[in-house]
């Protein structure tokens, strides 16, 4: 069975014809029956119109420097509300309609035509954008956990606290991490580094919790947050990058 999460990762290949026969079958087939996958690809296809008006590149020497934030800022206006501000599939969007209008633009004559070079800083400044946003969302979600746990309510026998959801969303930021790991070998984001590791290894710690655990663990989990200064240097760092 086809999860949402696995179509919504297709959404924007999809919506630029960009998958195999196979593929594109499953995508039609699953969005026939879910109805919050077909808002999904409503939004995806909402972002990719946007990026795709001509005047972004009406220029004939471009401002390159400018365009990525141009792009992402556009892909943010269009997106549907649901999915907030710094919602990865707009700037995932961002990223790959930005790279068919490059092609386009090149082929549209000597007098619109952009040097290898210039591609080359177009992406790299692609890739500073979304390095920043998607660190300054995952340093949002990591933020949000860490109060969540401090301030969960005993719902155990023995004056124990459920935990079973947080340990999840432990479990899935430390995920998101890895994959965020090469974003943060860039120089843009590489203050935030050392605490994205920090918050990685106390994450990893609470996701190995029982799910009814001890309110003295929990203190202990606060007591490293409050040590490690992490709720100030989330907010230091998100300040920052955004």
């Amino acid at each position: 069975m086809t999860s949402c999460r696995e179509i919504r990762e297709l959404l924007v290949l999809f919506s630029e014809g960009e998958l195999g026969p196979q593929e594109r079958l499953r995508v039609e087939t699953h969005l026939v029956d879910c109805a919050a996958c077909r808002e999904e690809a409503a939004g995806v296809e909402a972002v990719r119109s946007a990026l795709s008006d001509p005047e972004l590149f009406a220029d004939a020497r471009p401002d390159w420097d400018a365009l990525p934030s141009r792009l992402a800022e556009r892909a943010r206006e269009s997106a549907p509300r649901s999915w907030g501000r710094n919602h990865w599939l707009a700037l995932a969007a961002s990223l790959l309609i930005a790279c068919s209008l490059l092609v386009l633009v090149r082929r549209e004559g000597p007098h619109r035509a952009v040097t290898a070079q210039g591609n080359d800083a177009f992406l790299r400044q692609m890739e500073t954008v979304y390095a920043r946003e998607a660190t300054a969302r995952y340093l949002s979600e990591c933020q949000d956990l860490l109060l969540e746990i401090v301030r969960v309510e005993p719902s155990c026998d023995g004056n124990k606290r459920d935990v079973a959801l947080e340990v999840s969303q432990a479990r899935e930021l430390v995920r998101r991490k890895r994959l965020l790991e090469q974003q943060l070998q860039l120089p843009a984001v590489s203050r935030a580094r050392d605490l994205c590791d920090d918050l990685e290894s106390l994450l990893v710690d609470f996701s190995t919790s029982a799910q009814c655990e001890s309110p003295d663990n929990l203190r202990a989990i606060e007591r490293t947050i409050e040590r490690e200064q992490l709720m100030l240097r989330i907010n230091l760092l998100k300040t920052e990058l955004m």
